[in-house]
C-alpha cells in the first residue's frame, strides 16, 4: 500500500526567465506524479490526511496565481492553462485544502488593480480560475518569508486569502508608515527577526531606505493586529497568540499614550525587544493596562525578553538568603509599586548571564509578567 508523508512541502521557483518553460514542464511532471499517487490512494479507499504546504518564490508570471484577484489573475490562468499545467490545477481540485502558503524572497510593493475587461464565459480557463480561488480560500496559514513589504500590496492579501487564521512574518522588512491588511479570522500572528525602514528622498529624487529599528515599532504592530471603526473606537481583536520582535520605545515613558490593552489582553503574549532601555516604571505602565482586562490574573504571564535595563536602587538591608543583585531588584520593584514573586539567575556555557523575574503589581490583582534580561544588569 502506498503511503504519503504527514506533511509535504512543495517549493516552486524560477529566477532565470530563460528557464521558465522548463520550470513549467517540471511542475507538469511533478504534479502528474502526485495526482497519480492521490488517485491510487482513492482507489484503495485509504484515508488521506497529508497536509500540503506550497512555497512560492520568484517565478515570473506563475506566482501571480498566488498574489492577485483581478483580471491579471484571469489572464495568467488563461496562459498557464494553455501551457500544459492541467496536472497542477487537477492537484488543487483533488486535495481538500492547502494548509499553508509561503511567499518567499519577494518584493511586495504597490498593488495596482487591473479592471475586468474580458468577457466571461465558462470554459477550461474559468474552471481553473475557480479551482484556484477555492483552493486559496482553504489556506489557514500564510507565511511571508524574506520579503520586502514596500507598498500597499499587503492590504490586498486578505482578499486573496480570506480564511487565514495565522500569519507569520519572518526575516522580512516593513515600512514604518505603511498600512497592512486585516485578516477577519486571524487568531495568531508572529513577527520573527524582521526590521523596519523609512523612506527618504535625496537631492536626485532617488528613494533611500533607512533602517529605523530591529523588530516592528509598537504602533506598526497595532496596525498588523487591529482595525478601527469609523468612530475610531477599537474593534475587539480575535488574536489569541502573539509572538513578536518589537520596539516598544518611548511609548512606555510617562506622558506617552498607547492602547496597551490591545497587546496585554492577548492570551499568549510573547515579546522580544532588544533596543528599548527598560526600567521598572516602564514595566509597571505595561502591567497597569491589564487592570482593564476581565480575569487578567487568570491569564498566563506576559513574556518579555530584553537586552537593556537600567534603574537606580536605594540603600538595601542585606539579606543572606538573596544575592545583592536580587535584593536591589526587589527594592527597585517595590519602589515602583511592583512585587517580584520569582527570581532566578543563570550563567550559560558561553558565560552569558540571564536573569528571570516574575513580576506583578503590588497589592493589586492583574496579569503577571515574566521578564527575561539577557546580559549583566546596570543598577546604580
Amino acid at each position: 500500500m502506498m503511503k504519503f508523508s504527514g506533511c509535504i512541502s512543495i517549493r516552486m521557483v524560477c529566477r532565470d526567465s530563460k528557464q521558465y518553460e522548463e520550470a513549467l514542464f517540471n511542475i507538469h511532471t511533478l504534479f502528474s506524479c502526485i495526482n497519480w499517487a492521490l488517485l491510487e490512494q482513492k482507489l484503495d479507499n485509504s484515508q488521506f490526511s497529508t497536509r500540503f504546504h506550497l512555497i512560492i518564490e520568484d517565478f515570473k508570471n506563475f506566482c501571480i496565481l498566488f498574489l492577485r484577484n483581478d483580471n491579471e489573475l484571469l489572464s495568467q490562468t488563461q496562459i498557464l492553462t494553455n501551457s500544459s499545467l492541467k496536472p497542477f490545477f487537477q492537484f488543487l481540485d483533488y486535495v481538500d485544502k492547502i494548509e499553508q502558503i509561503t511567499l518567499n524572497d519577494m518584493v511586495l510593493s504597490d498593488y495596482n488593480r487591473y479592471p475586468h475587461f474580458l468577457e466571461f464565459k465558462y470554459d477550461k480557463v474559468a474552471k481553473n480560475n475557480s479551482i484556484l480561488i477555492q483552493a486559496r480560500q482553504t489556506v489557514k496559514t500564510l507565511k511571508i518569508l524574506k520579503c520586502n513589504l514596500l507598498g500597499n500590496f499587503t492590504t490586498h492579501l486578505p482578499k486573496v486569502y480570506p480564511s487565514i487564521e495565522k500569519v507569520v512574518y519572518e526575516d522580512s522588512n516593513f515600512l514604518i508608515n505603511q498600512n497592512y491588511g486585516q485578516y477577519e479570522n486571524l487568531t495568531e500572528i508572529s513577527v520573527l527577526n524582521c526590521s523596519t525602514y523609512k523612506i527618504n528622498i535625496n537631492e536626485n529624487s532617488k528613494l533611500i531606505y533607512s533602517k529605523v529599528n530591529w523588530g516592528v515599532p509598537i504602533e506598526l504592530l497595532e496596525r498588523l493586529i487591529n482595525k478601527r471603526a469609523f468612530n475610531y473606537r477599537y474593534i475587539e481583536s480575535r488574536i489569541k497568540v502573539l509572538d513578536a520582535d518589537v520596539y516598544l520605545g518611548e511609548y512606555l515613558l510617562p506622558g506617552k499614550y498607547f492602547p496597551w490593552k490591545l497587546i496585554t489582553s492577548i492570551e499568549s503574549c510573547n515579546l522580544r525587544d532588544y533596543e528599548t532601555k527598560f526600567s521598572f516604571s516602564m514595566i509597571r505602565k505595561l502591567l497597569i493596562s491589564t487592570l482593564q482586562i476581565q480575569n487578567a490574573s487568570a491569564l498566563p504571564p506576559i513574556k518579555l525578553q530584553i537586552l537593556k535595563f537600567e534603574d537606580t536602587a536605594t540603600a538595601i538591608q542585606p539579606d543572606p538568603k538573596q544575592s545583592e543583585v536580587e535584593q536591589k531588584l526587589r527594592s527597585i520593584a517595590q519602589k515602583n509599586g511592583l512585587e517580584m514573586v520569582g527570581f532566578d539567575e543563570i550563567v550559560t556555557e558561553q558565560k552569558l548571564t540571564i536573569y528571570f523575574m516574575q513580576i506583578k503589581l503590588q497589592g493589586i490583582e492583574g496579569r503577571q509578567l515574566r521578564l527575561q534580561k539577557i546580559g549583566i544588569l546596570s543598577i546604580s
